[in-house]
């Protein structure tokens, strides 16, 4: 029974919980990161209806973001194979829910997570696309509706 509890311990050891998954992801040399603070993006929204579209897009579903983190990852990089790991590791997490996801194979795919919120809205959005050469990966830190996540219908 001990030896049960020792050898169910080590296997935990070696994996990482879903929430600190990016966090590792950004530690890793030659990928690229951005963030958009609150203030730029609700100086774009408050400028009017004009200013908040772009074709193909309701930037005012952001309007409850306070921050969007975008995390770049190409082959040239040589972090590639790195991040897929901590991505496997993400995926089968349960603290985020998996609100959409198209896939045509194992490293092609879209997905769209977040945490569901009592009032039916989701929280920290994270969008992940997901090809051979290439990892996208948006943090939409705030909060959306099902309805504003129709803005990521084009992707």
């Amino acid at each position: 029974m001990t030896l049960c509890s020792v050898m169910m311990l080590c296997a935990s050891c070696g994996s990482l919980q879903q929430t600190a998954v990016l966090d590792e992801i950004r530690k890793i040399d030659n990928i690229s990161t951005y963030h958009v603070p609150v203030s730029p993006l609700g100086t774009l929204l408050n400028l009017g209806t004009k200013a908040a579209k772009v074709p193909g897009f309701d930037l005012t579903a952001l309007n409850n973001v306070k921050s969007i983190d975008v995390i770049t990852v190409n082959r040239q990089s040589g972090a590639l194979n790195k991040v897929h790991g901590l991505l496997e590791q993400f995926y089968k997490g349960k603290t985020f829910e998996l609100i959409f996801q198209t896939k045509e194979n194992q490293r092609k795919n879209v997905s769209i997570y977040g945490i569901q919120l009592s009032s039916g809205e989701y929280s920290n959005i994270i969008v992940i696309n997901e090809t051979d050469n290439e990892i996208n990966i948006v943090e939409l830190k705030g909060t959306l509706s099902l309805y504003d996540l129709k803005l990521f219908d084009k992707l």
